[in-house]
């Protein structure tokens, strides 16, 4: 069993919240264009488990991104470099964006939505600016953050500035109370996602989080985002 008396691992949490994002990216990439979309309301009526089974799935799904973004800001407080943390977000962000868009829109290029890599990028540049601005210069602290919100607000990233860059922040300035952070960071995502929405599985889980890193591979999460995508892509286009 892996939730024991002695907590959930960081390496732990993060292949949980790989397995919930694949089982949403398998409803979306997969489930939804070559089956609902193609058959009639009659078709699938009669066949409603197709449809109760993508529900399943995006409920799993919804576990994933408060992980992610709980060990953005986990990995702030402890990486001894900032900037080569910062690099290979950024550099990932990129790699992943070909994958990510054919998944979700069959373009080789799409400029309307953004992979959730940028996401955590964004996020995570906040937290430095105001980790280094905060005390010293306040308001150039605000006006740097607001800036850099606003440029991210033409980009349509995954998951977006809210709840998504919000919950980041959010992370990062309750990190010191535990039971607070988890709380009113699962109340801050109800107005977007909903009561009983897959979501507060995640928290709940993280409220597991023992600290620790566990066997870990910092490279597992960087390789099975765009690969995953590529392959759920690929899959798509085999099956229809």
């Amino acid at each position: 069993m892996i939730i024991t008396k002695c907590g959930l691992t960081k390496t732990k949490l993060q292949i949980l919240a790989m397995v919930a994002m694949l089982c949403d990216h398998v409803a979306k990439v997969i489930i939804y264009p070559v089956i609902i979309s193609r058959y009639s309301n009659n078709w699938l009526s009669n066949n409603s488990y197709i449809l109760r089974m993508y529900d399943a799935l995006v409920f799993l799904g919804k576990i994933s991104f408060p992980i992610f973004a709980f060990f953005i800001v986990e990995g702030f407080f402890k990486t001894h470099n900032v900037y080569s943390y910062m690099k290979r977000l950024f550099l990932f962000a990129i790699l992943a964006e070909i994958p990510y868009d054919l998944a979700t829109s069959g373009k080789l290029i799409n400029f309307e939505k953004q992979n959730v890599l940028w996401t955590l990028l964004v996020g995570l540049i906040c937290l430095f600016i105001i980790d280094n601005f905060k005390n010293s210069k306040f308001g150039l602290c605000i006006g740097l953050v607001g800036f850099i919100l606003l440029i991210a607000s033409f980009l349509n990233l995954d998951w977006g500035i809210y709840p998504g860059i919000v919950l980041i922040l959010w992370f990062y300035l309750a990190h010191k109370s535990k039971k607070i952070r988890l709380l009113l960071g699962y109340c801050l995502m109800v107005p977007d996602v909903g009561f009983m929405s897959g979501a507060e599985l995640s928290f709940l889980l993280l409220y597991f989080y023992n600290q620790r890193r566990g066997r870990s591979n910092k490279w597992l999460f960087y390789i099975f985002y765009p690969t995953h995508l590529l392959v759920l892509y690929l899959i798509q286009v085999i099956l229809r």
